[in-house]
């Protein structure tokens, strides 16, 4: 029988360390332009005010549009107008004027993998008060544009009150709550000094102290949170400045739909349904050119007692508190859905009824997610169960929500976005088959920025991404492409533990036994003083590569896992020579997908150039290469590595990444050959023949 030891290690770091949808996919000249330009100069040019994709605006700009002689219609050549009337294409002059935003694309392999714009006021708070010279709005919007916030309470950490002299000297109460809380006070011109090209954050706060129209203020560079000082948000969705070890619950689930707790209604409505249908929808919109990145929810809510009904919608920028929500109520459902669908085909341009979505231009695309009542994850120890505290340790650690949700906002997923819930299976390999796309243009040497633009674009609205305020992410390289390839393989291991939590579990089990029995697998703790727990923490103390000393590796637990059916699996495999004991290093939120469901190969919409030697499943024989794959780090010490039973027979030998699609006939597997590897004189061969590459390792002269 083959082995597969799960091993839970500690890692100490030395140093900071439905319907179907179809969504058209441009595969013209992306270096033609939109001939649409705009006559009205903007900025000193003529700029195209068509699309170039459904998913992309034009924004090709010239000095020296193409223009047509103008040619007079035979029914008006005798008009006294056009009589000696002769066409001239004249140029118009632009007075020269710098452009605001530069990006700057370098492809080659040491360019920075991210391209981010720069704000003045990135994540300062304003609070707006009174009545002011320039509309509300219009000044929300112009501070939005620089990366600020406008908040609509006075907290401790708003940066300044923006308000005129006349509110200032009038001493009403709200004037008189700013003064206690010792905040500075500006006025709109303020704005109008900002450096929008050059400025920092630092800049911009200095210019309040320096602008303030009020005799207080405390320290704000005491009061703002540090990471608005250095210009960083820490990668958590909603406020920035709410604690970020709490996910806020924003929505509850009832009879399997969100409904938001700002609706007021979850306690007396639920999601109206129609043939099974339901009437919610969440919509996605995002345009690297406007610094687009906004969500609209969608829903028809049956009052639960009587004939009342509502049709609710939230907007808003993904991953802030900007935005706002509205509720409308109806006495007849048939009104109510005349109005849930005029608003759907409004934001969308397609009808809600269609079996097929059609992706408009400039419009926003519906995103499949799929629900569940899920609640926070609160397994516990059961001294009645028959089952090893070690083993209910990894039970409740690989089925905790928590450690999905912090999961998902290190990837900088909005949660509030999809509360509880996941984007479907289907989502996910639509947010796949862009990363081809665009990995394949690169290989191909045929990436330009309007393409690296235009992917932007369908990824981060088929798969939303909360950025905050801040400056938006292009995809513009092959690394941070597969950082993103990485991203949707843990959202597919995430689905499978979010469906095991779902399905219904025998009541007369306890949630520890019952979860356990959900990975149909027998998992049994390793003896400590057993010949074979010696064996592995000699392999793994071995094989821990000089590359990687910035952190040590130790065997907390050590698990024979034995799944069922595996045995009959690997039978046909069993009977390859050049059998081995290899590692595999994953994240914590993968385990429960690998224990239920074994090793899988990147679904078929994954790219193919994604991956060092082509689509598979990788092992190594160096135990801190596979630990580098758990992600463990300074605050969450443990990680889980598998050391698997592997038969490799036959090896392709590469000393360099080789996009592998097929293997040569007699040929089981791919060797990466490293510069570090175990010396293999001094492998040890177990009575069943399976190989342990167990001596301290060696550089192989390449």
């Amino acid at each position: 029988m083959e082995r597969i030891y799960l091993d839970k290690m500690k890692a100490t770091l030395h140093r900071k360390s439905g319907i179907s949808t179809s969504y058209p996919v441009y595969t013209g000249d992306f270096r033609r332009h939109e001939p649409l330009t705009s006559a009205a100069a903007r900025n000193g040019f003529s700029r195209c005010t068509g699309d170039v994709t459904a998913w992309t605006q034009c924004y090709y700009t010239t000095k020296e549009p193409e223009k047509d002689i103008f040619k007079v219609p035979e029914s008006l050549k005798n008009h006294k107008i056009f009589k000696n009337y002769k066409s001239n294409i004249i140029q118009r002059i632009f007075r020269d004027m710098p452009l605001t935003t530069v990006i700057d694309l370098d492809t080659s392999a040491s360019a920075n993998p991210q391209t981010e714009i720069s704000y003045p006021l990135k994540n300062i708070q304003f609070f707006l008060y009174g009545k002011l010279k320039t509309p509300k709005e219009d000044l929300k919007l112009n501070i939005l544009k620089l990366g600020g916030l406008v908040v609509s309470k006075l907290t401790d950490t708003t940066a300044a009150v923006v308000t005129t002299k006349e509110e200032l000297d009038k001493h009403s109460a709200m004037i008189q709550t700013i003064q206690n809380k010792d905040i500075e006070v500006i006025d709109e011109s303020y704005f109008d000094l900002i450096n929008a090209e050059n400025g920092t954050v630092i800049d911009s706060l200095r210019l309040i102290k320096e602008k303030n129209i009020a005799s207080w203020g405390s320290d704000l560079f005491k009061r703002i949170p540090k990471n608005v000082l250095d210009g960083k948000v820490e990668p958590k969705s909603g406020n920035m400045y709410k604690n970020s070890k709490h996910v806020e619950t924003k929505s509850v689930i009832k009879d399997g739909h969100p409904i938001d707790l700002k609706s007021g209604l979850q306690n007396i409505a639920h999601v109206y349904k129609d043939s099974e249908k339901a009437f919610s929808e969440v919509l996605s919109k995002f345009s690297v050119e406007n610094n687009q990145n906004s969500y609209y929810k969608l829903q028809l809510l049956e009052a639960d007692d009587e004939n009342k009904y509502w049709v609710y919608r939230s907007w808003g920028r993904t991953g802030t508190t900007i935005g706002g929500y509205q509720s409308d109520p109806f006495t007849s459902i048939d009104a109510a859905k005349e109005h849930f669908l005029k608003i759907y085909t409004e934001k969308t341009g397609d009808d809600w009824i269609s079996e097929e979505f059609s992706k408009k231009a400039r419009a926003y695309v519906p995103i499949d997610i799929s629900y569940g009542d899920i609640k926070q994850s609160t397994i516990q120890f059961d001294s009645e169960v028959n089952l090893p505290k070690s083993v209910q340790s990894l039970i409740t650690k690989i089925f905790d929500t928590e450690i999905m949700n912090k999961t998902l906002l290190e990837f900088k997923l909005d949660l509030d976005l999809m509360p509880l819930g996941k984007l479907s299976k289907s989502q996910i390999k639509l947010g796949y088959s862009v990363l081809a796309d665009l990995l394949q243009a690169f290989d191909n040497n045929l990436v330009d920025e309007k393409k690296i633009k235009d992917a932007s674009n369908r990824f981060y609205t088929l798969i939303p991404h909360s950025f905050g305020t801040d400056g938006i992410k292009l995809l513009d390289s092959p690394d941070y492409i597969k950082q993103k390839i990485e991203l949707l393989d843990s959202l597919l291991d995430i689905e499978i533990a979010y469906k095991l939590l779902q399905s219904p579990s025998d009541g007369s089990l306890s949630p520890i036994e019952s979860h356990y029995l959900k990975l149909k697998a027998d998992i049994r703790p390793l003896d400590k003083t057993s010949p074979e727990f010696e064996l592995i923490s000699t392999y793994m103390k071995n094989t821990h590569a000089p590359t990687h000393l910035n952190y040590t590796l130790e065997i907390e637990e050590l698990f024979e896992v034995i799944r069922e059916g595996e045995a009959e699996r690997y039978e046909k495999s069993k009977q390859l020579h050049n059998k081995r004991l290899l590692w595999h290093g994953s994240r914590i939120t993968n385990v429960v997908g690998i224990l239920s469901q074994g090793l899988r190969i990147a679904p078929p919409e994954a790219p193919v150039t994604g991956y060092m030697f082509g689509k598979g499943i990788y092992f190594a024989d160096m135990s801190s290469k596979s630990a580098n794959y758990c992600f463990a780090n300074k605050t969450n010490t443990t990680g889980f590595v598998l050391l698997c039973e592997v038969a490799l027979g036959e090896m392709k030998k590469c000393y360099a990444a080789q996009n592998i699609k097929k293997l040569a006939e007699g040929t089981h597997s791919v060797w990466g050959v490293g510069r570090t590897q175990p010396d293999p004189s001094q492998n040890k061969v177990l009575n069943d023949g399976v190989i342990v590459p167990l001596d301290e390792t060696y550089r192989n002269g390449m």
